[in-house]
């Protein structure tokens, strides 16, 4: 999933199935456009277009070859946060998860 502003991808979701849940590969934000809420609108179309799914993630920072001194990625502690004021909780299996009970939270500016 992609979102585009004036013709340039500014976020990414990637994620596939398995075993009943949605693993969230990974969430790209362009640095310029962080903190606008964009990433945050992506993760929640998908949790809205894929009701009664449980979504699993890693939240841990990673680099992308060539682009990380022009973007540097968040801490993970930071990413932890950011994951759970959209509803990810910990999980038995270490990663962290937003069941379907936990349901769309409401942006907050």
């Amino acid at each position: 999933m992609v979102l585009r502003l004036a013709g340039h991808d500014v976020a990414q979701v990637s994620a596939w199935t398995d075993h009943g849940l949605i693993h969230v590969e990974h969430v790209h934000m362009l640095s310029a456009h962080r903190r606008q809420g964009y990433a945050s609108r992506l993760l929640q179309a998908l949790f809205a277009h894929f009701p009664g799914w449980t979504f699993a993630l890693c939240a841990a920072a990673f680099e992308f070859p060539g682009l990380t001194a022009e973007h540097p990625p968040p801490d993970t502690e930071a990413l932890t946060a950011w994951y759970t004021r959209l509803g990810f909780r910990e999980a038995d299996d270490g990663r962290l998860h937003h069941t379907p009970d936990q349901g769309i939270r409401p942006l907050v500016a």
